[in-house]
């Protein structure tokens, strides 16, 4: 499985044993690749698990400590654009329990929160 093979097998499953943010610090700190192909694969990933990853980022990010990495502004940038907010709107409506919805909803409202920081 190659490297984005990796990340797409990351994104369709939840959870996993090292959380997305390690995985992303791993690209794009320890393995030094461009962020962006990254992100367009999660864009375009469009199960509930996905979705699951970027709650639980958006509750992870607003809480993690700023970085001065180039990578983590382009990310910072990503997680304050209209992206974020697709994914978890696409998992809302093909939640598979109430449970994961309002996880969900609480993360869509945490980056609407986020995203007005610009």
């Amino acid at each position: 499985m190659g490297r984005s093979g990796w990340w797409a097998h990351t994104l369709n499953h939840y959870p996993r044993d090292v959380d997305v943010m390690s995985l992303i610090e791993i690209i794009a700190d320890g393995l030094e690749l461009d962020l962006a192909p990254y992100l367009s694969v999660w864009e375009s990933t469009t199960t509930e698990a996905a979705a699951r990853h970027m709650a639980w980022l958006m509750n992870d990010y607003t809480l993690s400590v700023a970085h001065g990495a180039e990578w983590y502004a382009l990310l910072d940038d990503w997680i304050r654009g209209p992206a974020p907010a697709a994914i978890l709107e696409r998992g809302f409506f093909s939640a598979g329990s109430t449970e994961v919805a309002q996880e969900l909803s609480d993360a869509f409202e945490t980056h609407h929160i986020w995203s007005r920081r610009r």
